[in-house]
């Protein structure tokens, strides 16, 4: 019996330390959490001198350990009681305060013979103390705080939402296994022949609370059972590994000061051992718990694990809302969800996407600046419990989010940032079967989320872009439409001129109408093709092979090719079929075609190469890519540098026999390949010949 309460002693310190350095670095401001470790270290200290007791060699030193251990213990249950009044959100100010002040009290008279008479043999124990008059006072306070903590407890639990019901009842039944555990020492202090057995409890439910504190909310019944009952019969080798030591020690001690320092020696080494090895042990259980008993828990948590790397790729702001919406309902099994999106110029957040909410909806289709779900969003960078935001608000305000809260049904906020820029919330609603958020969980959704925000930063930041890029095409159109009308338009004004002055003149009348008529379609040719440079409007994709646009080009051009003198050359290659719009790419390589066959009127052996091929290893995303290549006479360097800007063309502009040469149709060509998320390139050299390079990515969602 000796050993085993050498053994559970030791437990018992360890445990409740590693409770103190846990919460000192997770979160020593919140009140709770240190009103905890104040319990914690009253337990470690506790333990300690207990364990120390075991090894008194006298009764003198096993006397001044037994007062220590008294005046220590009283300490137990007034923090305790401090902790649970602070878990409970309750007052009971003058309750601590009487209650701190009886501790000190009575660890003041524990230290005289008034509390602690002596040490006496009682059964297996050579040390057992004998109380005096004054402990029944002692055991008074002790037995009033640990039964009004279960008190507080209670009334909480009943008046408390079902999940955090969960937690005060795992609370309570800790409570209850610890202290009557711990309550059996006191049995033969008044010679009830009773030995401790209950010892070993105090551990198991130091570890089961303090485990919900620092968790708090965080995690599962049945999860932290499972947890705790691993990781305890983990820490039993780890404890007989110290007494069995000592013992073996002592055989070849012989002098106290000998054992004295076989005590410390082996203390420093299983301690030194202890923590080295424990959070090796406890990553392997863990990993062990997730891949058997606990794996149905992770696999939402895995699921949005794989879930945030995909954002990225989805470039419609509406298709990122409802995939997220689906994929974290079932990850995290919630049956509400919704997303609230700020517009660019716009403080409020209208709803983009909705799911498991039946009619009339009670969500708000918009929430404005002052709205508790927005402020609550601004105020907070990571994603948050609802419920744990009490305290920033007065009991009114709370008690309006409260009524709020459940008729949205509301348990989890989500906000939506990127970088500082507030951008909208993501909320959800309770899980089924009344689970609880977990740290991964909360964290995972705030990743999200993150990269929510981010899109919609860049979708913003493309979107003003293109309005800088129309503003600056606008003032380029302009000015080239300015200069390509002018010669019309001239030579229209001077015939009308003359009009009066030649009015019976025949052959003027023939000639006038023959330039009114060129120019006019000279003018309607210009608006033609300004109209399809200025247009872009959205257009179908699919399945495109682009075998068929090349040939469907070529069989369009092909009468001009051979006119121009032009010899053909078509490299077949497979490749793969991409998600495109087929008639605009089919006007890419008409423009591409004609303006080569044009390029090369009348000299000799001039030849049009077309070759396509798929490109996968030399590049990140698999493209395809086809070259559109002639041996004409290239394009001077001045103009190469512009030369898919509007109105850039190396065609005589003057000529107005025709619709062409204007320099506008490589604007529009590469207008169409932006539209297509692809590029094109140009190499030319002047007298050798000309390439264009246009290249499709193969896998392109819209």
């Amino acid at each position: 019996m000796i050993l085993y309460c050498i053994i559970t002693s030791l437990v018992n310190t360890l445990t409740s330390l590693m409770l103190c350095v846990a919460i000192l670095i997770k979160k020593t401001r919140d009140p709770k959490h240190f009103s905890f470790m104040r319990f914690s270290l009253a337990v470690a200290i506790w333990s300690a001198l207990y364990f120390w007791w075991q090894f008194a060699s006298s009764n003198e030193e096993a006397l001044l350990v037994v007062r220590l251990l008294t005046a220590s213990a009283i300490f137990t249950p007034i923090t305790y009681f401090h902790f649970i009044v602070r878990l409970s959100d309750r007052g009971c100010r003058r309750e601590i305060r009487i209650g701190y002040l009886l501790a000190y009290a009575l660890a003041i008279l524990s230290a005289t013979p008034y509390m602690v008479v002596d040490v006496r043999p009682m059964m297996m124990f050579p040390y057992w103390p004998k109380p005096g008059i004054p402990y029944l006072f002692y055991l008074g306070v002790f037995s009033y705080y640990t039964v009004r903590s279960w008190g507080v407890l209670y009334t909480a639990l009943r008046s408390s939402e079902l999940r955090r019901r969960n937690q005060l009842k795992f609370v309570l039944v800790g409570t209850a296994v610890g202290f009557v555990g711990g309550s059996t020492n006191f049995l033969l202090w008044y010679d009830i022949p009773i030995v401790p057995f209950g010892n070993g409890l105090v551990s198991v439910y130091v570890i089961a609370v303090g485990y919900a504190i620092v968790r708090f909310r965080l995690l599962e019944i049945d999860y932290l059972i499972v947890k705790l009952t691993s990781y305890f019969l983990a820490v039993i080798p780890l404890a007989l590994v110290y007494p069995i030591a000592v013992w073996f020690g002592f055989l070849f001690a012989v002098t106290e000061g000998q054992k004295m320092l076989v005590l410390v020696m082996v203390s420093f080494v299983v301690t030194s051992i202890f923590f080295w090895t424990t959070p090796i042990i406890q990553r392997r259980i863990d990993r062990f718990l997730e891949s058997t008993l606990l794996r149905g828990k992770f696999v939402g948590s895995r699921m949005l694990q794989s879930f945030v790397s995909e954002i990225s790729a989805i470039r419609d702001e509406k298709s990122i809302c409802s995939k997220i919406i689906e994929t974290v309902t079932v990850a995290m099994d919630v049956q509400k969800a919704a997303i609230y999106i700020r517009g660019d110029l716009d403080i409020r957040c209208k709803l983009q996407e909705h799911k498991g909410w039946s009619d009339p909806l009670p969500l708000e289709e918009e929430l404005v600046e002052d709205h508790w779900v927005t402020h609550l969003g601004k105020k907070n960078k990571e994603a948050i419990v609802i419920d744990e935001m009490e305290r920033f608000y007065s009991e009114e305000e709370w008690n309006e989010i409260v009524r709020s809260k459940k008729k949205m049904s509301l348990d989890v906020l989500v906000p939506i940032y990127a970088e500082s820029t507030f951008y909208g919330v993501m909320v959800l609603g309770p899980r089924r079967n009344h689970r609880l958020f977990s740290d991964l969980d909360l964290s995972l959704l705030g990743a999200i989320c993150l990269q929510l925000g981010l899109n919609i930063r860049v979708r913003q930041m493309e979107r003003r872009a293109s309005q800088t890029e129309k503003l600056i095409s606008l003032g380029t159109l302009a000015a080239g439409l300015a200069h390509e009308l002018r010669n019309p338009l001239v030579s229209i004004q001077t015939f009308s001129a003359l009009l009066d002055e030649n009015a019976g003149d025949v052959e003027f009348q023939k000639e006038f109408s023959q330039v009114m008529l060129r120019d006019v379609k000279r003018i309607a040719g210009i608006v033609e093709n300004v109209s399809s440079f200025a247009t872009r409007d959205d257009v179908d994709f699919g399945p495109v092979q682009m075998d068929e646009v090349i040939r469907g080009a070529l069989e369009i051009v092909q009468a001009e090719i051979h006119e121009a003198g032009v010899k053909l050359k078509y490299v077949k290659s497979e490749i793969p079929t991409i998600n495109a719009n087929y008639n605009q790419l089919l006007q890419v390589f008409i423009n591409l075609m004609q303006n080569a066959a044009q390029a090369m009127v009348g000299l000799p052996n001039s030849e049009l190469t077309i070759e396509p091929r798929f490109r996968s290893r030399d590049v990140i995303d698999a493209s395809v890519e086809i070259k559109v290549s002639d041996n004409g006479p290239g394009i001077e360097e001045e103009v190469l540098a512009r030369v898919f800007e509007p109105f850039a063309t190396t065609k005589d502009t003057g000529d107005r026999s025709r619709k062409g040469g204007l320099g506008l149709g490589l604007a529009i060509v590469k207008q169409i390949i932006d539209c297509h998320h692809g590029t094109i390139q140009v190499e030319s050299e002047v007298g050798k010949g000309t390439t264009f390079i246009v290249s499709l990515p193969c896998n392109l969602t819209t």
